[in-house]
């Protein structure tokens, strides 16, 4: 089993957020906290499926609105905090997908040493407008 992930049939919370890659360029979705990339091609469609936690508050990492998600923006990449127990990415026939799917080649370099930098970094690996540190 990979992290986030239980038995469908013991989710009592689930949300689901599709993307689309409506543009005619690679972009890269983030999904955090657990800092995975998953790249899509031109057209392509991706569900990300996350588990609410048990109790009175499913969704945990965002005490505020409650929501399954936070969405963020950049020029090539989205990023998609999962603010439940877990979560796992699909493709638009239900598979299930692992980190890295599509990945461009050379990948994008290392993230920088520093306090809690969540990298987003398009195809071409511009660092300069597209980190952003949190801390």
């Amino acid at each position: 089993m990979q992290r986030g992930w239980r038995d469908m049939a013991t989710v009592e919370h689930e949300a689901r957020l599709s993307i689309t890659n409506c543009s005619s360029a690679l972009l890269e979705v983030a999904l955090e906290p657990w800092g995975e990339d998953y790249w899509l091609k031109p057209d392509e469609m991706i569900t990300v499926i996350a588990a609410g936690a048990d109790g009175p508050l499913v969704w945990p990492g965002n005490t505020t609105t409650h929501a399954p998600f936070d969405v963020q923006y950049y020029p090539d990449a989205i990023a998609v905090y999962c603010n439940g127990a877990g979560a796992w990415v699909a493709d638009s026939d239900g598979n299930r997908l692992e980190c890295g799917h599509q990945r461009p080649d050379p990948s994008p370099p290392p993230p920088k040493p520093g306090p809690a930098v969540h990298r987003l970094t398009g195809p071409g690996g511009n660092l300069d407008s597209q980190d952003t540190a949190i801390g």
